[in-house]
This record gives structure tokens, C-alpha cells and sequence, in this order.
């Protein structure tokens, strides 16, 4: 009777969300879902999901509601410390110690296709804004620069040291290459022009980032600190005590204005790209972060760490909205997803989860 009872109200719910939907009475129909939805603890259901999606264009995203584990995608046998999506595509690619970059295919189900065998394990990827060229730095120093087009690959240059970051700009035209031994290269596209800045006092540079325009960016280092710099000089702008831990990973806000930073010292900061201000900061994590996402909402951050936990943001207030398992012995890494809702997590045992942002939405 329980089992019943519960289909004549899915039914019933289902019949009167298509109504709403197809009336145009979008409020009606989302709330019809989010309650219905919560019930369900966001668990997966087609109706429901749809229904979602098709909503999302018409209303203005506010709170966070809830988060669903969409897919896991098998990986390799080592870490997927890296990864990333290429817009446009349904393509996921993930690389790691085991120097394997792997190709995902989010419309199957089927195992990771090797892309290629790089000559060192891979300790940092980044995809061109466009998601036509993606940029692979590895351990032995190498640059190489890989087109979804040609699927050929291209030696850009070599540090003497091994690549622990690498960052677009905006615009796809330059790419930030940063190494174990205090070093920024600035790599012109195409032309392969490079001017080099040093930073040997921070050590290693393990985060880059361009804003939103132009070409100004931001370097962390070794040494917490982080260090500002305009486009075209050599020398920094800015520079600020950030952590006291290596600055481990960077998300610029969508707009440009924000920056957020992740680091061993188990802290999340969001800091004002002009001045240098910290404008707040979380401790995040009980053991080190791994990486940093701040959403395409311009607001909300989700963070990772090696204990396997996933949380997001709401740097407004420092509250967590949501606390995820990651079931995979601990996140590596955080990718914007295909979608403005979905992001991409890299877990230890080397799959990849897709997650989806579930919004309250108001509407007009």
C-alpha cells in the first residue's frame, strides 16, 4: 500500500510540474520540484532533473538548495590530480603521476581512452577559454601543447625545473607557465614568443591565474605568498602575506574583480584583484586544500581536501552550504563542469565525479 501510495504522489507531483512548465507558471512548477525534490534528498530522477533544466533559463539563481552526484567516470590507475573540461565538447580530460592523459566521453559510460603517453608524470593541465588547445606541464620541465583538432601535440618549451602550474588568458592568446624553481613564463600564442619572470624568494609556483580581461595575473608561491602582477611587467604590483602554508591552488571569481586562493595551511581566502585586500577568510578544511572552484554564480566556492571531503561556499557569511562525500580515499582536484551548475572533482583512486548545483530560483 506504502509503494502505492507513493507512485499516485509522483504521479500526481509529475502531472502538475508538466503543467505548470508548459503554462509558463515557473514559480508554481519550482516549487512544486524543490519540495517534492527535498523529500528525495536530491536523489537522481530524470522527471525532476529535466524539469530543472528547463527552468534554470527562465529564473535568477539565489540559494544553494542541494547538491547531486550526477556520474562517476572511470579514470586511470593513478591520482586525477588533474582536470579539466573542454567547453563545447563532451570531453573530460584527466592526467596524473602515472603520466597517462586520459580522454572521457561524459555521454558513455565506457572506460577512459588514453590520449597520450607523456615522458614524465603530469603535475599541471589547463584548457584555452575557447577549449581548443589544452596546455600539459610535466615533471621533466616539458610544456607541451595539445589541439583538440589536430590531436597532435606540441613541444612549446622547457623549464629546467618541473611545471607545477600552468594558466590561460582570457583572450587564449598567452599561456602562464610556472616551475619548481621560482619561475613565470609568459608564452605568446601562436609565435611561442616567451618573456620570463623571476620569483626564485617564493620557491616553487604552484597557482596561476589571468583575470577575466586583459592580461594581468597572479602568481602563489611556496612561500604563502602571492604577487600580483600587470600585464607587460616583470616586476609585481602587489604582493601579499597570504598563508602560512604553500599557496596551493587559484579560482578567479567570473567577473574578474575577485580571486580565490587555497592553501596547505588548511585556509580558503578571497582576495580584491586591485588592492590586494583580503576580503574573507575560511578555514576550510581539517587537513590541507587541495583546490579551489569559485562558481559561475560570481559567489559561491567549493573547496576540496585529502580527507575526502567536498564543501561548498558561501564566502558572504564563511558558512558551508554542503558537506560531500567524495568515496574515493580523497579529492585531488575541482574543474568547472559543462554546464554553470555542474562542477568536476578528481578523487585519488583516479575517477572523476560530476556534481550538480541545485538552485532556489525566483522569477519575474
Amino acid at each position: 500500500m506504502e509503494i502505492f501510495r507513493d507512485a499516485q504522489i509522483y504521479s500526481s507531483v509529475k502531472t502538475n510540474m508538466v503543467d505548470h512548465l508548459e503554462g509558463k507558471r515557473f514559480k508554481s512548477c519550482h516549487d512544486i520540484l524543490l519540495t517534492a525534490w527535498q523529500k528525495e534528498s536530491f536523489k537522481k530522477d530524470k522527471t525532476f532533473t529535466r524539469t530543472y533544466e528547463q527552468l534554470l533559463p527562465e529564473g535568477k539563481k539565489t540559494a544553494i538548495e542541494g547538491c547531486q552526484r550526477l556520474m562517476t567516470l572511470r579514470g586511470g590507475k593513478g591520482p586525477a590530480t588533474c582536470i579539466a573540461f573542454f567547453p563545447g565538447t563532451r570531453a573530460i580530460i584527466s592526467s596524473g603521476p602515472d603520466a597517462n592523459v586520459l580522454f572521457h566521453d561524459i555521454g558513455t559510460k565506457g572506460p577512459a581512452k588514453l590520449l597520450q603517453k607523456m615522458k614524465a608524470p603530469v603535475l599541471s593541465m589547463a584548457v584555452n577559454p575557447k577549449g581548443d588547445n589544452l596546455g600539459i606541464g610535466t615533471e621533466d620541465g616539458a610544456v607541451t601543447l595539445w589541439s583538440i583538432k589536430t590531436r597532435k601535440s606540441t613541444l612549446l618549451h622547457r623549464h629546467k625545473g618541473p611545471i607545477t602550474s600552468l594558466a590561460f588568458s582570457p583572450d587564449g592568446r598567452r599561456l602562464a607557465t610556472g616551475c619548481s624553481e621560482g619561475l613565470v613564463k609568459i608564452v605568446q600564442l601562436p609565435g611561442n614568443r616567451t618573456e620570463t619572470i623571476p620569483i626564485h624568494e617564493g620557491g616553487p609556483v604552484r597557482a596561476l591565474s589571468f583575470y577575466s580581461r586583459g592580461h594581468d595575473f597572479a602568481a602563489g608561491s611556496d612561500d604563502g605568498v602571492i604577487r600580483f602582477f600587470d600585464s607587460g611587467n616583470k616586476e609585481y604590483v602587489n604582493m601579499v602575506e597570504a598563508h602560512a602554508l604553500p599557496v596551493i591552488s587559484f579560482s578567479p571569481s567570473p567577473d574578474g574583480r575577485r580571486l580565490a586562493s587555497g592553501s596547505a595551511d588548511r585556509y580558503v581566502k578571497i582576495w580584491e584583484r586591485k588592492t590586494g585586500l583580503c576580503k574573507m577568510e575560511i578555514k576550510a578544511h581539517e587537513e590541507s586544500v587541495t583546490s579551489v572552484l569559485m562558481l559561475p554564480d560570481n559567489r559561491n566556492i567549493v573547496t576540496s581536501c585529502e580527507d575526502d571531503i567536498i564543501k561548498v561556499w558561501d564566502p558572504e557569511n564563511a558558512k558551508s552550504h554542503l558537506l560531500l562525500d567524495g568515496r574515493g580515499d580523497g579529492i585531488c582536484s575541482l574543474a568547472a563542469g559543462p554546464k554553470p551548475h555542474i562542477f568536476l572533482s578528481g578523487r585519488q583512486d583516479g575517477a572523476i565525479v560530476l556534481w550538480m548545483i541545485i538552485y532556489r530560483l525566483e522569477f519575474d
